[in-house]
C-alpha cells in the first residue's frame, strides 16, 4: 500500500526507450493538500471536503482536460494573456482517483488494520506515514514507518534551465520582449477568482540584442515572477510534467516562438532553443 501511495503522487514508467509520467504531481504541478478527516482522500477522489472554497469554479480545483495556459508579469500592461490556439494547449488537471486499488468497503484508503495513513505537506515535501498502535501485531510493526517525496524527487530548481534565443528578425529587438516558462498549478484560494490565477510565469527580460544576437541562459539569470512588486523567483521548482516556453513581446502582447519542455526529477534538462524571425 505504500507503494500504491507513491505511485499516485509520481510515477515514472519506462516504455519503448522513452520515459512516462503519471500520477498527481505530473497533471497539477503541485503536491497534494492534506485533508483533515481522511489525509490521503485527495489521491482517492475530488471532493468538495479538500477541492472546493465555494461555489465558485475558479476557487475549485480544475478537473482534467485540455486547457490554455496565461502569460502574466509584473511588467505586462492591461492584465494577464490568455495564449489561445491548440498548439499552445497542455493537457492539465485532476484526473484521480489517483488510488484505485486497496480501497475498504467505503471507498476509503486505510491501511490494514483500517486506520488512517497520516500525511504531512511541508517545505516541498510530502511525508505519509504508516502508523503503529496497541492494535497492531507487534511481529509485524515495530514503530512508524514513514515515507518521504522530497522536494528533488518532484521537481528541478528553474536554475537547471539553459534557454538559446537567437534574433533572426535582421534588427536589434528592443526591450520589451521577454523569456518565460509557465507552469500549472491547481490550487483552490479565496482570492482564486480568474483562471490566470492556476498559472505561474517565471520569467526573464530579453536585452536588446543586435540581429544575428543570441543568449543562452545559466545560473545567474535573473528569474522574476509576479507579485505585489516584481519578485526574484530564482527559488521556483519546476514540477515534474510538461510546460510551455515562450518568448513573448509585452509590446503588443504576442507570442514570438515557442516550445515546449519536459520536466523529469533528479535528471539534466535539455537546452531549450527559440528563435525570433
Amino acid at each position: 500500500k505504500m507503494n500504491l501511495i507513491g505511485d499516485a503522487l509520481l510515477k515514472m514508467t519506462d516504455y519503448k526507450n522513452q520515459q512516462l509520467m503519471s500520477g498527481f504531481v505530473f497533471d497539477n504541478g503541485v503536491l497534494p493538500p492534506v485533508d483533515g478527516n481522511y489525509p490521503l482522500e485527495p489521491l482517492v477522489r475530488m471532493d468538495e471536503a479538500w477541492a472546493e472554497e465555494s461555489s465558485d469554479p475558479h476557487k475549485r480545483w480544475m478537473s482534467y482536460g485540455a486547457v490554455s495556459p496565461y502569460y502574466d508579469t509584473y511588467t505586462l500592461s492591461g492584465g494577464a494573456y490568455e495564449i489561445t490556439g491548440s498548439e499552445y494547449q497542455l493537457f492539465k488537471g485532476y484526473r484521480g482517483g489517483y488510488i484505485r486499488e486497496g480501497l475498504d468497503s467505503q471507498q476509503r484508503f486505510k491501511d490494514a488494520w483500517g486506520d488512517n495513513y497520516e500525511a504531512v505537506d511541508a517545505a516541498g515535501s510530502y511525508t505519509y506515514t504508516l502508523k503503529s498502535g496497541a492494535t497492531k501485531s507487534p511481529d509485524i510493526l515495530t514503530g512508524d514507518k514513514s515515507r518521504v517525496l522530497q522536494d528533488a524527487d518532484w521537481g528541478v530548481s528553474v536554475l537547471e534551465l539553459e534557454i538559446s534565443i537567437v534574433n533572426n528578425t535582421g534588427d536589434g529587438l528592443g526591450t520589451q520582449k521577454k523569456g518565460a516558462i509557465i507552469i500549472f498549478k491547481n490550487t483552490k484560494s479565496d482570492d482564486a477568482l480568474l483562471p490566470e490565477d492556476k498559472w505561474l510565469t517565471l520569467y526573464f527580460s530579453i536585452p536588446d540584442l543586435a540581429a544575428g544576437g543570441s543568449l543562452i541562459t545559466n545560473p545567474s539569470t535573473a528569474w522574476w515572477k509576479k507579485g505585489v512588486i516584481e519578485q526574484d523567483a530564482r527559488l521556483e521548482r519546476l514540477p515534474a510534467g510538461r510546460h510551455l516556453i515562450v518568448v513573448f513581446d509585452e509590446s503588443n502582447r504576442s507570442v514570438e516562438d515557442h516550445v515546449f519542455v519536459d520536466v523529469f526529477p533528479r535528471t539534466s534538462l535539455p537546452t531549450v532553443s527559440l528563435e525570433i524571425d
